[in-house]
């Protein structure tokens, strides 16, 4: 069997904040869909945050972004983000 952390993954993104956090597919557009990591490399996940009022935002309730394996369902890496709103 070979060695899954030098291979690629398909990997899910979930968040504690689904309605607020997500990531967008090439067009623009909400998506849940599985992305290709490499193991052992550098890899760019592009995760996106909208509130839908300026009172969900001005909370700044910690926000939990995981990355987990589509296949064996393994956590492989875990975000615990502070968004604070910046003025203009």
């Amino acid at each position: 069997m070979p060695n899954r952390s030098n291979t690629e993954r398909e990997v899910l993104i979930y968040s504690n904040k689904p309605e607020s956090i997500f990531r967008e597919d090439i067009h623009g557009n909400k998506c849940n869909g599985s992305l290709t990591v490499l193991g052992r490399g550098l890899n760019s996940i592009q995760i996106m945050s909208e509130f839908a009022d300026a009172a969900a935002f001005q909370k700044q309730e910690p926000t939990l972004v995981n990355c987990v394996d589509k296949q064996t369902r393994e956590l492989l890496h875990s975000w615990l983000m502070h968004i604070e709103p910046v003025g203009p």
